[in-house]
């Protein structure tokens, strides 16, 4: 399986080539919307390919040591720089159909997109069977980026008006839109939902969203937890971070915690859900086939810290069998 890094500075042509990539045979290990993060992401992940957006060269060009390990694939406009006779230029036409660009990427990567099999959503066995849920639940936190709007309101939809636990969520959003996500949310769920308060007190029975733009913490101690957002600079590209706010749900809770990772691209929560995991704590990802991009969840299942794996139609029952466990 070849692995890929994706650089371009248009959110909309990467989302749609990540999703693409994501949806087959080829693990997208991250993206990266400038040349310097690009740079940087290559020399820590050193993929197979990087498919970079030739804007991105209009101001700098690539130093010679970075095609030592990987192949370089430039597309876009090739007169925007020119072009160092090792980095491949292909004509990509985005305003082709999902099926045409996926049969171009397939010769440009040169190897053949193949589909991952369709599995059956399920709650699978833990990890490791001595991998138990903690008996003392205090929090859930969910993280999610791409096709996150609508995999929330499935499931947060199906949590009972009586669930004990607060629920604090990251998803990766412009900071315009949050505000209605959660207002949209609260009309469909049992739970009360909103958009986070600075230094608001965490209760139980209520839904906490992380402003777009803004980081999400949890501050205080566990018997009265509070919220802190902050403008700080995003964590490996993000702002709300899954990793920022799973580490200080960890802090503050202790092991008792739920982390939920759903669907999305790069990796944002590993991190995080690997001190989680080290700790006793609970980590869920969605299952591949229910995921808009199985980019997050993957990271997860990859790196074997999932104690569960769920398809999205039962992720809420599985939540909330965990905290009753």
């Amino acid at each position: 399986m070849k692995s890929i890094v994706l650089a371009t500075p248009d959110g909309a042509v990467r989302e749609r080539i990540a999703s693409i990539l994501s949806a087959h045979e080829v693990r997208l290990l991250t993206t990266a919307s400038s040349l310097r993060t690009c740079l940087m992401k290559v020399e820590g992940y050193s993929p197979d390919i990087c498919l970079l957006d030739t804007h991105l060269l209009r101001s700098e060009a690539l130093p010679s040591d970075a095609r030592q390990r990987t192949r370089w694939i430039g597309f876009g406009n090739k007169t925007a720089h020119t072009l160092d006779s090792w980095i491949e230029h292909v004509d990509l036409a985005l305003e082709v159909d999902d099926e045409t660009l996926s049969a171009t990427l397939s010769r440009i990567i040169g190897s053949e997109l193949r589909s991952l099999p369709k599995a059956t959503p399920q709650v699978c066995a833990p990890v490791s069977s001595t991998h138990c849920v903690p008996t003392d639940i205090l929090a859930v936190g969910i993280g999610v980026s791409t096709g996150g709007p609508q995999a929330l309101r499935e499931v947060l939809s199906e949590i009972p008006h009586d669930f004990p636990l607060p629920i604090l969520v990251a998803q990766h959003i412009p900071k315009d839109f949050s505000k209605s996500l959660a207002a949209s949310l609260d009309q469909v769920c049992k739970l009360g939902v909103a958009e986070a308060l600075d230094r608001e007190r965490i209760v139980p029975g209520r839904v906490y969203i992380a402003p777009g733009g803004r980081q999400l913490r949890v501050a205080g101690n566990a018997d009265i937890p509070t919220t802190h957002l902050s403008d700080e600079t995003p964590a490996n590209g993000c702002r709300p971070s899954v990793n920022t706010l799973f580490s200080s749900m960890l802090s503050v809770f202790g092991h008792n915690i739920i982390a939920v990772v759903m669907t999305g691209m790069g990796d944002d929560g590993l991190e995080a859900c690997v001190e989680i995991h080290g700790a006793g704590g609970h980590v869920i990802a969605q299952e591949a086939s229910s995921c808009t991009v199985y980019g997050m969840p993957r990271a997860i299942v990859e790196n074997r810290i999932a104690s569960q794996i769920v398809g999205l139609t039962e992720m809420a029952r599985a939540i909330c069998a965990s905290v009753r466990t």
